[in-house]
């Protein structure tokens, strides 16, 4: 308290000197956090001193205090980097929500050429009375309405969108529900199931700053040491097939803001780190076909991204709100781009061809007319992606894609593409293998898992959390390779569970499965 009045005392003569009397609230406030900030320079400077002066001056550990300093900021700076992109990807995600409301934008449920996608009419079509119900049933089964069952309404959910909390308020809105009859006048009840097109949050977090900047390392040490001698930096282009709300575009575009996206290298390879001097320049695209998901991608880049113009704060007003330590974001607009366009035609097939990393999230299976032109698009995809060295980001995995395929659908594809001067067909997996290799990313996704724990275990809003709802960004509702999935009574409970609590309950384990399913392959 006495160093309190002697501050006091000492600042009064100067106030008085400049006539500065009464001060409202926010002044009070800004003093105080100065002084605040004041008190932590001048206890760390003193910390500092003291430790110079009960240790003995050694060169050798003083070098390795200032390693382990600058280790220590490092990381700092890439958590807080992580948190803003998480608080961007959060204010986007309300912006796209408060735009495209739940349902008016339709999407794919079921596998064209499925024996469910056949009944789907018939799903659709709401019985009027029991009789009704029961032709339905016999019609979709071809068996007796006695034993028939029918099969489970999917509904689109997008997993960037809608939190469990957010799925919730459609069910009481009664936009989705969770159960259905399976036999009309029956009790037998079943649970509907979720699908959706979307990465989640936690997904983007860990792609736009833990695997996207594992994969240019990569990407540019290779192009530097084929390019070595050459002054100029190589060029990355990282394109998303089927972008739809653009939500990939906008997490590597926050990344890239907070230097998240382009890292520096790792390790002790000296070669590398001289490869890796000069920061190359990466761009961004997105090809979607649908001209209202384009539309809404626009609205965001217009939003959060192109420059506006920005009254300068009236240093007179006392209600100002302006933030004296609040620094501009950097301009990363010109390196975003969207393309309106198929992706195999056009300006989408040159994005696709220029591509250093593609990333391709269930982008063909739901959204080609027949399981033919399904496994056409994966032979067009190696035309355009033939390039040795470029990375693919995939979700689900090609094997689990691939092996999809019959035998008669392969060849019919096959034959499609290749005009029949191909010769046979090559089995799919067989097919993959000669076209890309599997890249191990186990270590980037255990850094991820790893960091987002330790984030939820403090509570601070770090990294993957965000106050107390710190996993209400998880993909719990919906997985990433668009696998459909119910949710049963004991995944609701494991899911209550609070990661900020330190409580590792079904989210987290749903969390570590969505990124565990993210696969990356090299072009060979």
């Amino acid at each position: 308290m006495e160093r309190v009045e002697e501050t006091m005392s000492a600042l009064i003569p100067a106030l008085e000197s400049h006539e500065i009397g009464a001060w409202d609230p926010s002044q009070v406030d800004l003093l105080c956090s100065m002084l605040r900030e004041y008190g932590s320079q001048a206890r760390a400077s003193t910390a500092r001193k003291s430790t110079h002066r009960t240790h003995t001056p050694n060169p050798g550990e003083d070098e390795e205090e200032e390693e382990e300093e600058e280790e220590v900021d490092e990381e700092a700076l890439f958590v807080e980097a992580v948190s803003e992109v998480d608080r961007g990807l959060g204010r986007t995600r309300e912006f796209l929500k408060s735009r495209l409301s739940y349902g008016v934008q339709p999407e794919p449920t079921h596998i064209p050429g499925s024996e469910v996608a056949a009944a789907s009419y018939l799903n659709k079509k709401r019985p009027r009375s029991p009789d009704d119900s029961k032709t339905q049933v016999e019609i979709a089964n071809g068996q007796m309405p006695s034993t028939s069952v029918m099969p489970a309404p999917v509904y689109a959910v997008d997993s960037f969108l809608y939190s469990e909390d957010d799925i919730e308020e459609l069910v009481k809105a009664k936009h989705i529900t969770r159960e259905y009859c399976t036999r009309c006048g029956c009790t037998s009840i079943g649970l509907c199931e979720f699908i959706t097109h979307s990465f989640s949050q936690d997904q983007l977090l860990y792609l736009s700053c833990f695997l996207l900047p594992h994969v240019l390392r990569q990407v540019t040490s290779a192009a530097a040491r084929a390019e070595r001698g050459k002054e100029t930096a190589p060029s990355l282009s990282i394109v998303d097939v089927g972008s739809r709300l653009g939500v990939v575009l906008w997490a590597c575009a926050f990344a890239l803001q907070q230097g998240a996206l382009v890292q520096p290298p790792s390790g002790d390879d000296e070669d590398e780190k001289e490869d890796e001097a000069e920061e190359p320049e990466v761009h961004i695209t997105g090809v979607e076909i649908d001209e209202a998901y384009m539309k809404l991608s626009q609205d965001v880049l217009r939003r959060f991204f192109l420059p506006r113009r920005r009254r300068a704060p009236r240093l007179d007003c006392a209600d100002s709100n302006y933030d004296i330590n609040a620094i501009e974001a950097m301009d990363v607009s010109p390196r975003l781009h969207l393309v309106q366009s198929n992706c195999f035609d056009g300006a989408g097939a040159e994005a696709l061809s220029r591509a250093s990393v593609v990333v391709l999230h269930n982008v063909f299976e739901y959204f080609s007319a027949s399981p033919v032109e399904h496994a056409k698009c994966w032979l067009k995809l190696r035309r355009l992606a033939c390039h040795t060295g470029k990375f693919l980001v995939c979700s689900p995995a090609l094997e689990e894609t691939l092996s999809g395929f019959t035998a008669e659908v392969w060849a019919a594809a096959w034959a499609a593409e290749s005009g029949g001067q191909a010769g046979a067909a090559v089995a799919p997996l067989s097919w993959q293998s000669s076209f890309v290799e599997r890249v191990d990313v186990s270590v980037v996704a255990n850094n991820f898992l790893a960091m987002r724990a330790l984030s939820c275990e403090d509570g601070d809003g770090g990294g993957c959390c965000e106050g107390d709802s710190c996993c209400e960004e998880g993909c719990c509702h919906g997985s990433q390779n668009a696998d459909n999935h119910s949710r049963d009574d004991k995944d609701a409970g494991d899911a209550a569970g609070s990661c900020v609590d330190g409580e590792a309950g079904g989210e987290d384990s749903d969390v570590e499965e969505q990124i565990r399913k993210i696969y990356v392959y090299r072009v060979l």
